[in-house]
């Protein structure tokens, strides 16, 4: 399609829409001007004649309002009067108008010069002229669930939204490296010599390692170079990329689809091209200690946090640049600590020194390094008292159902409509009231009994304890639907004399019955297999 056909379909809409006195003195007309080229296909804009022909300033539209003409079927879209918002179809006078229900997951994005695809448009909602819900709604059957639903890490950046957006067919392979050049990119960077390793470029292939953030790199690696991939696209000799944007996230991109792409979508943004030292890395970090030991009368310095980077790197996490300066501070009082002279005083405020509360091996409270829940510190010291961490998981995880119970049955569209964008952010009535937990947290319950009761327990190296696993499970679920109203005879446990375990939840007849065959081993149903 060329720009005078989109030009002419938005005169025509605007015709149909204002009527045949759009064109006159105080009407309406295309700013042919800045009729613009963009990856969902032409950009028209519009305005009042009397501020495009007769240049009166009081008399503009602001901000400009413009028509988006798709290509290749040449839908009509009012763009969004905001960058990164999402453009809608336009109404026709005396036609149906349905609008989109788009996946929440791509409204946030920000995307919106990449389009709506057709695939993260969950339906259509028939409204009135007034914009009213009429009540009607179509499903789409090309709809795809997002990558949050299915499971993938919450993306960091734009780079890593694109990239699992790609990866579950929301965009197209032309739209994902439109949205690329306009990203930046990580390459690992030798401190000393600040050159790239040759483990991350391939000569021989031309190929280039890059990263979408410096979480994401290596963790023996601390240095890092900077670039947006327009950039690189535009050197003499482009690099194919291998792009990492995570753990479940790999994509190969050719340097001739990039620069193929930067031809015909140029980035207007700044250029980026700079090197940098991670968090950990960072020279001050060496003053800091300085100063730290030299108030506390340390022989040296503790050195920068390289290994507790490096712990938290392998487990998918960054220690931020606070988090590295109490690193420091908490290793200096350890230090001080174990020195035979006790200090002059101690840390009231563990947190803000970079110390988190453990127990020994005799129940006391004792300082350790804080690790802020991004990696473990591998030492027995304690043992007996972990059952702290985890109360804590299973408080989480009773936690977590109720705060689903009250919507475990409605849409997400519906749970947004009722509660916001952001869901359910807090304890709602459920099961009569509110902080009732649920069937799932019951069995959770009666499992953890089974295992806590099992002979494996005892004998965690024996295979045959590990055959009666089965039973155990069945034994467990039996129990548990005893509390439910289900027979058995002789039932044993503690949690079955738990009166307020009997309550009955949400689980429905048919899922008590699937259970019951489960258990029962009774005929059509599902053997347990495995330990």
């Amino acid at each position: 399609m060329e720009a005078a056909e989109a030009i002419a379909k938005v005169g025509q809409w605007l015709r149909a829409v204002h009527g045949p006195d759009v064109s006159g003195p105080a009407g309406l007309r295309v700013d042919t001007e800045k009729v613009l080229r963009i990856p969902e296909g032409w950009s028209v804009p519009y305005n009042t004649i009397a501020f495009l022909d007769e240049g009166r300033p009081e008399k503009e539209i602001f901000p400009p309002p413009s028509v988006v003409v798709r290509e290749p079927d040449g839908e009509l879209r009012q763009a969004h009067p905001h960058p990164g918002g999402l453009s809608v179809p336009v109404a026709f006078p005396g036609q149906e108008n349905w609008r989109e229900v788009v996946d929440p997951e791509y409204v946030k994005a920000g995307l919106g010069e990449l389009g709506v695809p057709l695939q993260a448009v969950a339906g259509w909602v028939k409204v009135d002229a007034e914009g009213n819900q009429t009540g009607e709604e179509r499903e789409n059957p090309e709809y795809k669930a997002g990558p949050i639903r299915r499971g993938y890490p919450k993306p960091e950046n734009t780079l890593e939204t694109l990239l699992s957006f790609g990866s579950v067919g929301w965009l197209t392979r032309e739209l994902l490296l439109i949205g690329l050049i306009r990203c930046e990119v990580f390459v690992p960077l030798d401190l000393e010599t600040g050159k790239t390793d040759r483990f991350y470029f391939a000569e021989e292939r031309n190929e280039l390692k890059v990263f979408s953030s410096t979480r994401h790199l290596p963790s023996r690696e601390h240095g890092w170079w900077k670039v947006d991939v327009a950039t690189l696209a535009e050197f003499e000799h482009p690099p194919n990329l291998v792009i990492n944007g995570g753990p479940t996230t790999i994509e190969d991109v050719s340097s001739g689809e990039l620069a193929e792409i930067v031809k015909r979508f140029p980035r207007h943004e700044p250029r980026i091209d700079v090197h940098g030292r991670c968090p950990e890395a960072e020279e001050d970090l060496i003053r800091v200690a300085a100063d730290t030991a030299s108030r506390m009368g340390l022989p040296d310095p503790v050195k920068p946090p390289l290994k507790a980077a490096e712990k938290a790197r392998r487990r998918g996490f960054e220690l931020t640049a606070e988090e590295c300066a109490k690193t420091v501070l908490g290793e200096s009082w350890l230090k001080r600590l174990q020195m035979p002279e006790p200090p002059r005083s101690k840390p009231n405020d563990l947190r803000a020194n970079g110390l988190a509360p453990a127990y020994d091996n005799a129940g006391r409270t004792v300082p350790r390094l804080d690790t802020f829940g991004k990696y473990p510190e591998r030492d027995l010291d304690g043992f007996r008292y972990g059952w702290q961490r985890v109360t804590g998981a299973y408080v989480g995880f009773a936690l977590g159902e109720a705060l689903g119970a009250a919507v475990d049955r409605m849409m997400l569209h519906d749970i947004h409509a009722k509660y916001g964008i952001e869901g359910v952010t807090e304890l709602l009535p459920a099961f009569d009231q509110v902080g009732r937990i649920g069937s799932l947290t019951q069995r959770l319950l009666f499992y953890t009994e089974a295992v806590v009761r099992s002979p494996h327990r005892e004998q965690p190296e024996s295979r045959e304890a590990e055959q009666l696993f089965p039973g155990v499970v069945r034994g467990a679920l039996q129990r548990w639907l005893r509390t439910q109203g289900a027979p058995m005879e002789n039932a044993d446990g503690w949690l079955v004399q738990v009166p307020d375990l009997h309550a009955r939840r949400d689980a429905d007849d048919a899922e008590l019955n699937a259970y019951h065959q489960l258990a029962t081993e009774a005929a059509g149903a599902a053997p347990l297999t495995g330990p």
